[in-house]
């Protein structure tokens, strides 16, 4: 069963989000064709502030499933009610804390842009980035039941064809009208009803969600909770600030045409991480289950058979990407997109170095290893901070006009 399950999960992830990046891609070539170098800027600069502010998030949605898996082995529906519970409060003060510091951050949005563009209403169109991000936390603690139960493909498969339905009406906005405003716009309606036709799903699948009882937690597993929320936090601060930052110091330093040739890697880079890391987040559900039910023995060597085999499929994949990023974005977006031989080398190594630590990101999730190592990144949290400022000294040397050549 949990053979079938993975392969389920694997299959429908894979084509899903690669149908949904594929849309995606085809909107953002239109998006190059119909707007300025800027407005693909804006895109880029605006989903890196919403990353940094995602930060708010804690890790609370790796933390749930987590908490779930015993439950669902054990079928301790009065559990499960109670943790759904608890992260419906969560989730409700996070939504809440990142709409008050998107809005206060407002008024700072021309500081972080090195030029002028000639791009009205630039703070409208970060309130809708902003809206569409709170929303996207409205309801989505019921979605967690089908990630713990081993039922990704689920929620998968109706948010990627909601999203490509989305993505679809994006491009004939742009093609019709040219209106940013409008395709932003349509965000919204679309992340609200994604979050609650999949709650719906959950309540069917699920009916004690449907309960008029309302457990809680105990003390003791309050405390156990908010010990692995701390941890994932300083796992995600690390993770963000090397990953999420990018965009923000090139467009205070450079403006939002470099920040539009960035985000042409960045988007590539997604669209593989993504299609890479829906195969090892299909692996989460059925590793804790697999080490629930088996061996600490029985589960390293299933560790060092995976990591292996990530091991060779990473060092694969960073060398076709290194050989073929520069054609490909010359054949879709134009050599105006394109940054020197160094710089592709520079974002190669990086996506290997993420990528190689996926399966070890895996097991420390699916087994809840989140605190014993938080000590790595409260001091390995330095490693990308020293990054950024490289960065920033890395521009004011003359090196960094000969790598943007």
């Amino acid at each position: 069963m949990r053979a079938k399950l993975l392969l389920k999960n694997s299959f429908v992830i894979l084509f899903s989000t690669l149908f949904c990046y594929l849309a995606d891609f085809l909107c953002r070539t239109v998006l190059v064709h119909t707007l300025s170098m800027e407005y693909v800027g804006v895109t880029g600069l605006f989903s890196n502030i919403l990353s940094v502010l995602s930060l708010s998030e804690l890790g609370f949605g790796t933390v749930l499933v987590y908490s779930m898996y015993v439950p669902f082995a054990q079928n301790d529906e009065e559990k499960l009610l109670a943790l759904t519970n608890f992260y419906k409060k969560a989730y409700l003060t996070v939504s809440l804390l990142i709409g008050s510091i998107g809005l206060l951050l407002t008024p700072f949005l021309p500081y972080i842009i090195n030029d002028s563009p000639d791009i009205p209403k630039l703070s409208v169109y970060y309130l809708l980035y902003l809206g569409n991000t709170v929303l996207s936390y409205s309801f989505v603690y019921r979605q967690s039941l089908f990630a713990a139960d081993q039922k990704l493909y689920i929620t998968k498969l109706y948010s990627s064809l909601l999203r490509t339905i989305r993505t679809v009406l994006q491009i004939i906005i742009l093609v019709t009208t040219h209106d940013f405003f409008l395709y932003l716009a349509v965000m919204l309606p679309f992340t609200l009803f994604t979050n609650l036709f999949l709650s719906w799903k959950a309540k069917k699948a699920y009916p004690f969600l449907n309960s008029d009882h309302h457990p809680t937690l105990e003390k003791e597993e309050r405390k156990t909770i908010f010990k692995n929320v701390y941890a994932m936090f300083n796992h995600h601060v690390g993770a963000t600030v090397l990953s999420s930052t990018d965009n923000l110091l090139i467009s205070f330093f450079l403006g939002l045409k470099a920040v539009s040739r960035n985000d042409s890697y960045a988007l590539i880079q997604m669209l593989l991480r993504s299609i890479f890391g829906t195969l090892f987040n299909s692996l989460n559900a059925s590793v804790g289950n697999y080490h629930a039910t088996k061996t600490e023995e029985e589960t390293h060597t299933l560790f060092e058979a995976l990591h292996f085999a990530g091991f060779w499929f990473y060092t694969f994949c960073t060398a076709s990407f290194f050989l073929l990023v520069n054609p490909f974005i010359t054949l879709v977006w134009g050599e105006k997109f394109l940054f020197s031989i160094p710089v592709v080398l520079l974002i190669s190594v990086n996506f290997y170095i993420y990528g190689i630590r996926q399966i070890s990101i895996t097991f420390k999730e699916a087994l809840g290893l989140l605190y014993q190592d938080r000590y790595f990144y409260q001091y390995g949290f330095h490693f990308p901070v020293g990054g950024a400022l490289c960065s920033v000294a890395l521009w004011f040397s003359p090196l960094h006009q000969r790598l943007l050549a």
